[in-house]
């Protein structure tokens, strides 16, 4: 994200929300998911509200 906006952590970026959030939690959710299919109990934390308004 450095390269990107040249701050450290810009986290109101438009960079951040359009480029690196989703990535962001795109990984977390991944590992959350490969982790459940090996029967592990998985907490996932993270600030999910614009993830959870957009399920359709």
């Amino acid at each position: 994200m450095s390269r990107s906006t040249r701050a450290q952590i810009e986290r109101d970026s438009k960079v951040y929300w359009d480029i690196v959030r989703p990535l962001e939690y795109s990984a977390l959710l991944g590992t959350a998911l490969d982790n459940l299919a090996l029967g592990k109990t998985v907490i996932a934390v993270a600030p999910f509200g614009p993830e959870l308004r957009d399920l359709g």
